[in-house]
């Protein structure tokens, strides 16, 4: 029986702007992706039984509702495999924080089992698999920075030219994305001033370019209710961040730093028992996290 490692990476949104409801309930939205240094570890080892789920975090669930669950269970369906697996979840990153991580969990899910059942799924094929997962998981297959249009799962990958530093903050919220999606007032974000995703994207991306895309059409309903939204954001800045936003539907906040010290030093001013702090790096090459580490 074969067991796989793998390192499943946060991610976080740059910018992100809601262009309008579709038919099928969801919205069609403009983001920029970028993966970041916060990782959950997951392990995945053949067996010739059915599909467990075993976690140190109590908060996720362990059964069919798992996103790691769906997709070990819909690659079996595709491809015919009667073989089983044991997925273990070492959870860092928070839950339901617009992170990704339940996003990210499944999509190296799909590689994992793609390896080890010996599968040899093209990218292609694991792609069409993740859009049924979810609209970030296609994103974790695909590149460390992206822009997402239609539901967030139509990509174009775009190039890292600089490192830079982020400082998460998690206000132990567990935030529902429907339920933000669904109080978002629409005519609202439109009259707000537009992320300039164009120019970023043409300008290669570099740190200097990023705070002129750092705005969130979501991020106005969570402040509403959750006012450490916004005192995050500001003590953030007041740190020295180059800027701070909200990631996703929340709660984590995020500050962004050209170098480790400063982001370093921010860390260190910024600790609080009302939040968690984590101190990453932006990602620039999917080459250090997968495939993982092998285990025969």
């Amino acid at each position: 029986m074969k067991t796989i490692k793998i390192k499943s990476p946060a991610k976080i949104n740059l910018g992100l702007k809601v262009v309008g409801k579709r038919s099928d309930g969801y919205h069609n939205i403009e983001t920029i992706f970028q993966m970041v240094s916060l990782y959950d570890d997951i392990t995945l080892t053949e067996s010739d039984g059915g599909i467990t789920l075993y976690s140190n975090n109590k908060n996720i669930p362990l059964n069919e509702k798992n996103l790691a669950y769906k997709a070990a269970y819909l690659l079996r369906e595709r491809s015919g495999v009667k073989k089983g697996v044991k997925i273990e979840i070492d959870k860092n990153i928070p839950v339901s924080a617009g992170l990704g991580g339940g996003s990210s969990n499944a999509a190296v899910t799909l590689l994992g089992l793609n390896y080890i059942w010996g599968l040899k799924f093209s990218k292609k094929e694991l792609l069409s698999i993740a859009r049924l997962l979810g609209a970030d998981v296609p994103f974790f297959l695909s590149g460390v920075r992206a822009l997402g249009t239609g539901r967030g799962d139509e990509l174009q990958i775009l190039p890292v030219t600089n490192k830079f530093y982020v400082i998460l903050l998690n206000p132990w919220l567990s935030i529902s994305t429907e339920w933000v999606y669904k109080n978002l007032k629409l005519k609202l974000t439109k009259e707000r001033k537009n992320i300039n995703i164009k120019k970023f994207i043409s300008k290669k991306g570099a740190i200097g370019d990023i705070r002129d895309i750092l705005s969130n059409d979501l991020e106005s309903v969570v402040m509403e209710k959750y006012d450490v939204i916004g005192r995050m954001k500001e003590l953030l800045l007041s740190a020295g961040a180059y800027g701070s936003l909200m990631s996703g539907s929340g709660s984590t906040v995020f500050g962004i730093f050209k170098d480790y010290s400063s982001a370093k030093q921010a860390g260190e001013m910024l600790k609080r028992e009302e939040w968690s702090l984590f101190l990453t790096e932006a990602l620039t090459g999917l080459d250090k996290i997968y495939p993982g580490e092998v285990i025969v």
